[in-house]
């Protein structure tokens, strides 16, 4: 069974406040793009597992640790034959772990037969990775959780853009995790952030004042630098 696992773009990132237990909570506005990996998984008599790119089946992969939550949550033994075409950067801020993630979630529901919900989904994805739950519902939405690890989303309204047809993502020769972003943010501080920068609350009123229930993002730039 093959899917797309499309990516993601923030249109704000807002670190709102840091929790007691030493995470962040997040406020996002979120747009799936037309740039996704391909993931073909099927059933198997044993475990087979290839990717275009270097990225090892273990622990460290979370296409693993999602479709090890799935079997565990059926108590299934089932082996899988899994193939990955990886499109989307790593480190880029664009989901792409995540997304496919999401997706092999999703297959395996089908090909087990489970018929879970919507949300048993996005309680079995959200304790593997942040985004996955987006990476689920994969429509624009505003978003809020505590960062890499733990996160609760709230699907506040669907929300679609309104003319803006292109989208130019400069990306860096070396990727950046989440958690080397926040260690930038909590250097520098919000107040320095917003000397040089719009009010993130207003800038959000802003983004929601141009986007007006339609067509969202179809097309991207994707420039390498």
């Amino acid at each position: 069974m093959i899917e797309k696992a499309y990516g993601k773009i923030n249109l704000s990132l807002d670190v709102v406040s840091r929790r007691e237990d030493g995470y962040h909570n997040l406020k996002s506005i979120m747009l799936p793009i037309n740039i996704y990996d391909v993931i073909d998984i099927e059933l198997a008599d044993e475990m087979q597992y290839q990717c275009n790119i270097d990225l090892p089946y273990d622990k460290s992969n979370i296409i693993y640790r999602c479709i090890e939550a799935m079997k565990q949550s059926a108590n299934s033994q089932q082996n899988f034959k899994i193939k990955i075409e990886k499109n989307i950067p790593l480190q880029a801020g664009l989901a792409g772990g995540s997304s496919d993630g999401a997706c092999a979630i999703r297959i395996v529901n089908k090909l087990l037969g489970l018929n879970y919900s919507f949300d048993q989904l996005v309680s079995i994805g959200s304790k593997i990775g942040a985004d996955i739950p987006f990476c689920l519902y994969s429509k624009p939405a505003i978003v809020e959780g505590i960062g890499e690890k733990k996160f609760n989303i709230i699907y506040e309204s669907y929300i679609e853009t309104k003319d803006l047809k292109d989208i130019m993502i400069f990306f860096q020769k070396h990727g950046m995790t989440v958690n080397q972003c926040l260690k930038i943010y909590k250097k520098f501080g919000a107040d320095s952030i917003n000397k040089v920068s719009t009010n993130p609350y207003i800038l959000n009123e802003e983004i929601l004042n141009y986007i007006d229930k339609r067509k969202y993002i179809t097309e991207y730039i994707l420039d390498y630098r």
